[in-house]
């Protein structure tokens, strides 16, 4: 679709979601004002809460509740010259697809993002840099192919292996810990967590964002082992048990 105009659109993670059909809480907005007064102005008229993430860049979070569920809508000023050049400037096609709130039914997706969510089922970056430009959505790339079952593009997987030293200093310490850090809790919470750690250690990631020792290949194999029982037994004695769970406890 050709791209009606307006001030703010829907982009992002929500789109992706509604796609496939899932539940979003999480909702991502761009803007051509500020992103600040935006959310601002969300915030005031749905009686949230209103917080700036990143003042410089025009960042900023409303946090509303509608029936006792929890939103949180954040609005991101465009970077670059249009719209366009702002979804290039973002990490994955599958999160670079657009909508407007007036025309639910119509996407704006230069990337192609829709085919390759849908059709293709590949990862794909927005653009050569994407990984270099921000090396934490080395991280979110792994977690996002394992999430939504696609496979990451050979480009991609490079670009982590290259990058993703650069998430530590020169001194050893984690240049953005706070975003290591929420992308690892999103990564342990995935149901075959053992097999996301497996592609993060051949991706050579894992080491860098769990600087632990790492150099025994049968006792980082003996530790997810005895994650997969971990998990296996959680099954069995939490609510989410059944007769099939219930049969293996032995």
């Amino acid at each position: 679709s050709t791209l009606q105009d307006t001030e703010t659109y829907l982009v992002g993670g929500v789109v992706r979601d509604a796609i496939l059909g899932r539940d979003s809480h999480d909702v991502d907005l761009v803007t051509m004002r500020s992103g600040l007064q935006v959310a601002r102005e969300i915030a005031n008229h749905l009686v949230g809460d209103y917080y700036a993430l990143d003042a410089e860049r025009q960042v900023g979070r409303a946090i509303i509740s509608v029936e006792d569920v929890r939103y949180v809508i954040d609005v991101a000023s465009v970077r670059g010259d249009s719209i366009e050049d702002d979804l290039r400037l973002r990490d994955f096609t599958i999160n670079a697809i657009l909508v407007n709130p007036t025309h639910l039914d119509r996407i704006y997706d230069p990337l192609e993002g829709y085919d390759d969510l849908v059709t293709r089922r590949r990862l794909k970056e927005c653009s050569t840099k994407s990984i270099a430009d921000d090396p934490v959505r080395g991280l979110r790339a792994i977690r996002l192919s394992r999430q939504f079952g696609l496979r990451m593009e050979h480009s991609l997987q490079i670009a982590i292996r290259r990058y993703g030293p650069l998430l530590r200093t020169e001194d050893g310490v984690l240049a953005q810990p706070e975003r290591v850090r929420d992308e690892m809790v999103k990564v342990l919470s995935l149901t075959d967590t053992s097999r996301v750690l497996r592609v993060m250690d051949m991706l050579g990631i894992l080491a860098v964002c769990l600087p632990a020792h790492w150099d025994n290949p049968d006792q980082f194999e003996g530790r997810l082992l005895i994650m997969d029982a971990l998990g296996s037994l959680f099954s069995v004695i939490s609510r989410s048990r059944d007769d099939n769970t219930a049969s293996k406890l032995l």
